[in-house]
């Protein structure tokens, strides 16, 4: 039901006035829109192009060559906003290969409409909704931008109810009106049962109701409205196509950002539950909670000087009980110094996973992407915060491990129990 009735709305405004004199030399301003809306196509790719047209000398008509079929209702509606800002300066032609989802915000804020190489079979124009925003902010944001009177506001009703039937008709001053209740008193009127237009209008549909023009080509478009002389003046796809190259570069570097800050996430949590197994191997493995194998006993403690018997004699260490104590204590080093690393590692995880969470937070997250950006982020705080509100414990943790070390490294060579 959507399309047909949205269509009835789109002829109250989308065919030009046969009385206005159109100037003997229109040129135009071309202005790409291929792909979704909000992803393939931006709005800050949008605004540079029209702060481009701006630029050009003696341009009166914006022409959008409209090819999209999905995307993003939020960044169509504020690319929508944008053509009002211009409508002073430019007569805005929505130029349609295909037309589905959000892109019709855009043909609903142009001044006409013309279907490309009408020959080619297949839907023209259809709504549904899309990503980005619940139906009642898509319908306050499309009546918003429409806002051309009574029957187009009962049209975005019935984009976003389609239990609606609509009821159209001309008045006694032949103006068109509509409503979603029977006219009192109107015998002529035009009624659009309920989802009859949910499945879009092709261009032949739209040429049996006699909506927009057709023309094969952009610059037949000229002859199709009743230009005289139809001259381009700039085509910017390029401008459309490096803002939407920025924009994935964008993303890619969000997405990037996320995936490291993830995954330094993980690898922190996971090297702090085995660091108490670290610690605890370590301590087994310190030769000073071992004095059962450190017997003293009394005798040569130097070694044998020829003839002239032992040099010295006394409770001490033998030389093998020296070197297990030097043995066992270069384990306990080792063992000691993996738990140093170990939390060296977590700090440097944690820290990088905490600068790429600043990092993304202060991003201007695109539509596309915020719902479920959204959500990462919540869930890496849920994870990364109670690791960083550790860290003067760990801390702690780390500066006995490494004053164990400095122990055990200044008495390796003798036993000190």
């Amino acid at each position: 039901m959507l399309i047909r009735t949205l269509c009835l709305a789109l002829c109250l405004w989308l065919v030009p006035n046969s009385d206005a004199v159109e100037p003997s030399n229109t040129r135009y301003v071309e202005i790409p829109i291929t792909g979704d809306i909000g992803i393939e196509v931006t709005p800050e790719g949008f605004s540079q192009a029209l702060q481009r047209a701006s630029r050009e000398a003696r341009v009166s008509v914006l022409v959008l060559v409209i090819d999209s079929h999905g995307g993003l209702d939020t960044d169509a509606v504020q690319m929508a906003d944008m053509l009002s800002g211009v409508k002073d300066k430019f007569r805005v032609i929505a130029a349609v290969k295909q037309a589905v989802g959000p892109a019709m915000a855009l043909v609903l804020a142009s001044d006409e409409l013309v279907v490309l190489d009408p020959s080619v079979p297949g839907i023209r124009l259809q709504y549904h909704p899309a990503l980005g925003n619940t139906m009642a902010a898509d319908q306050e944001n499309y009546q918003r931008i429409i806002g051309l009177g009574p029957v187009a506001r009962v049209m975005v009703r019935a984009m976003f109810d389609p239990e609606l039937p609509v009821y159209v008709w001309r008045d006694a001053n032949g103006k068109r009106q509509a409503s979603v209740t029977k006219p009192d008193g109107i015998s002529e009127f035009t009624e659009i049962p309920p989802g009859s237009m949910a499945d879009g209008i092709s261009s032949d549909e739209l040429a049996d109701l006699g909506i927009g023009h057709q023309a094969n080509t952009v610059a037949d478009i000229g002859k199709a409205v009743g230009y005289q002389r139809w001259n381009r003046a700039a085509n910017l796809g390029v401008v459309m196509q490096t803002a939407a190259d920025s924009h994935s570069n964008d993303v890619t570097e969000i997405q990037q950002r996320l995936n490291n800050a993830m995954s330094m996430t993980g690898q922190a949590l996971a090297l702090n539950a085995s660091l108490m197994n670290m610690e605890s191997a370590a301590r087994e493995a310190d030769p000073r909670r071992q004095p059962y194998r450190y017997r003293r006993s009394w005798g040569n403690r130097s070694g044998w000087q020829g003839g002239f018997g032992f040099s010295g004699s006394g409770w001490g260490y033998s030389s093998p009980t020296t070197r297990a104590w030097r043995s066992n204590s270069d384990r306990a080093i080792y063992e000691w110094e993996h738990v140093i690393s170990n939390i060296d590692q977590i700090f440097e995880m944690g820290g990088e996973a905490k600068e790429d969470l600043k990092w993304i937070k202060s991003q201007d997250i695109p539509a596309s992407m915020g719902d479920w950006v959204l959500e990462e982020i919540q869930i890496l705080e849920s994870q990364l915060d109670p690791l960083l509100n550790q860290e003067s414990v760990l801390m702690s943790r780390r500066k006995s491990a490494v004053e164990t070390v400095g122990f055990l490294r200044e008495n390796r060579t003798r036993p000190a129990i």
